[in-house]
């Protein structure tokens, strides 16, 4: 697990530089806007993009649904360390037309802090991985895919922390509740999130977030 986005996005480009496919293909029929990879909505883009260079073909899908190459770490890193020459040297064949797409909130810039800096501003950031025992159901997907096994099943014959609550949650078609995460040794992966079906388990920050995320959507109805 990279410990911040712009590792993750050399790594990428480590392996992109090693293997350099002769032609890659993008299927942008249907994309998807907002937080993903799997909890967002899907939205029709309508096109089949095709390049012999990654980064040209990556830097033309972006500019359609609205962001800059310099706004996502892996095409600004890759024309930093000279993978790619510039935007300016893209040749299109075709006119695509850009797509209006709601924008993920990330917290790219955070991650260019160093040092203890970034352990501070990590833990007021942070999101934890919260079950909806509404949307919840127990399905089971959340505890095989946990890497840490910090997911677990509770079933109404255990002991639990909080017996009370959990009895409340009962299934009772199939006798058990809805699975509880133990935050404490959790990784912040948010693996479980993206591969609810049913997306049944939301990311839920402290105040600062809160504060942060109310900013950022008063800026967006502007």
């Amino acid at each position: 697990r990279a410990p911040d986005q712009e590792s993750f996005a050399h790594l990428l480009l480590d392996i992109y530089q090693s293997v350099r496919p002769a032609l890659t293909v993008m299927d942008a029929v249907i994309g998807m806007e907002g937080n993903g990879p799997s909890a967002g909505r899907p939205k029709k883009v309508g096109y089949i993009l095709a390049s012999t260079d990654a980064v040209a073909l990556d830097i033309v899908a972006q500019n359609i649904v609205g962001y800059s190459y310099t706004a996502i770490p892996t095409t600004r890193l890759a024309v930093e360390r000279g993978l790619f020459k510039s935007p300016n040297s893209i040749t299109l064949v075709g006119r695509p037309k850009r797509v209006p797409f709601k924008k993920a909130i990330t917290f790219s810039a955070f991650s260019r802090f160093t040092g203890g800096i970034v352990g501070f501003v990590f833990k007021l950031m942070v999101m934890d991985p919260v079950i909806s025992t509404e949307r919840c159901r127990r399905c089971g997907v959340c505890v095989t895919v946990c890497p840490q096994k910090t997911i677990k099943e509770q079933r109404t014959k255990e002991k639990t922390v909080n017996e009370k609550a959990v009895k409340e949650r009962v299934n009772k078609e199939k006798g058990r509740n809805c699975p509880v995460i133990d935050l404490s040794d959790c990784i912040h992966c948010y693996t479980c999130h993206e591969l609810c079906p049913f997306h049944a388990i939301d990311l839920r920050g402290n105040l600062f977030m809160r504060i942060y995320h109310f900013v950022i959507k008063t800026l967006s109805r502007e």
